[in-house]
């Protein structure tokens, strides 16, 4: 079984497996718990290598046997569990949410050498997205800093608020990377 970590469906999918292993010792079960990005990238992999039904995949979790037997999404698999394990969860999907962002901060304070941060990001009139950033304190701690201070915005001496809100996405190349925070240069001058 893997998921993204924040995903609520893929909580209520991890329930459902300790739950059944409880009642059944000798199952195994391998969970893969990923960030976002890291979840695209296993997602390709996986369909890369198993190809067939896998290669139809797109929400998380995806819940597989033997490692290529495909069993699907976390309705697919609730739906198996049923008939299989005779598991039943009446559990609102609002519980897994909460259990899955406690995880996720606690996930993300674990590690003392990564800070993360955040910014919301919105596309034209969309309602904006929140992305996470992970940062590598222990690789560049300067870099990190200072994308740290830019986010929160500072003020500088001449009074200006300098920082990346209302800043553009000026160049975004998919699959790869998307580039922006550009500042206006009259303001750090001197600062």
């Amino acid at each position: 079984m893997a998921g993204k970590k924040n995903d609520p469906y893929f909580m209520q999918c991890k329930t459902a497996l300790a739950t059944i292993k409880a009642k059944k010792p000798g199952i195994e079960v391998v969970e893969l718990s990923y960030f976002e990005t890291e979840w695209e990238e296993y997602l390709k992999r996986i369909q890369k290598t198993l190809g067939g039904r896998f290669m139809y995949h797109r929400k998380s979790p995806l819940i597989f046997l033997n490692s290529s037997e495909y069993i699907g999404a976390d309705q697919e698999f609730l739906v198996w569990a049923e008939e299989h394990f005779d598991y039943h969860d009446t559990t609102k999907i609002v519980f897994y949410n909460k259990r899955c962002q406690e995880l996720l901060r606690k996930t993300m304070t674990e590690n003392p050498a990564r800070k993360y941060c955040y910014m919301d990001l919105k596309l034209e009139k969309e309602l904006p997205a929140t992305v996470i950033f992970e940062l590598f304190m222990d690789i560049a701690p300067l870099t990190c800093n200072n994308f740290i201070e830019l986010c929160k915005g500072f003020t500088s001496k001449k009074k200006k608020t300098i920082g990346y809100k209302g800043s553009m996405i000026h160049r975004v190349v998919p699959q790869i990377f998307a580039q922006g925070g550009i500042i206006d240069k009259s303001i750090c001058n001197g600062f």
